[in-house]
């Protein structure tokens, strides 16, 4: 079973991504939608190391993630279980993201299906090792690539982990 097809990353459908995290940044007086944008047309260039979003050093510090963005229109969750191949390609995109730029941030793949959820994943033992709790109430799904345990929620949660985890040290 094959995923849809890339589109440009200018497409509106992927415009939401990049603006949940500024409408988080600007809860930080410090930082700006200026601190997040998409890269245009990322894949074409292989060799670009910022992964499908540009982030400023200042978010770097609250938001040390390498993001691959996704807007599929059949992706469900069930490709998860059933292996299917370009899902998890997704994941080798942005660990190869990741070497390019020195393994400096930590992976994560965004990904949004028909109207649905947006999903983030980021390898389990940034969960743990980072203390990132996620909300109580959040679904979490654990899978394996080739070489990591992935944990998946939707975008809120993992959003909310991070960012809660910054207010209490910065407090």
């Amino acid at each position: 079973m094959a995923v849809e097809a890339s589109r440009p990353k200018n497409s509106s459908d992927r415009a939401a991504i990049p603006g949940d995290l500024t409408q988080i940044q600007r809860l930080r007086r410090q930082l700006g939608p200026a601190d997040c944008r998409r890269v245009p047309m990322s894949g074409a260039d292989r060799y670009f190391d910022q992964g499908d979003l540009i982030v400023s050093e200042g978010l770097r510090k609250l938001f040390p993630f390498c993001v691959e963005c996704k807007h599929r229109k059949n992706f469900r969750l069930e490709h998860v279980f059933m292996g299917v191949k370009d899902f998890f390609d997704y994941h080798r995109q942005v660990l190869d993201a990741c070497n390019r730029e020195g393994n400096t941030r930590t992976p994560m793949v965004v990904i949004q299906g028909q109207g649905g959820l947006i999903f983030a994943a980021v390898p389990s033992l940034t969960v743990v090792s980072m203390k990132y709790k996620l909300p109580d109430t959040a679904a979490v799904v654990s899978y394996r690539t080739t070489h990591l345990r992935w944990f998946m929620t939707d975008l809120d949660s993992m959003l909310q982990a991070i960012f809660t985890r910054e207010a209490a040290q910065t407090a």
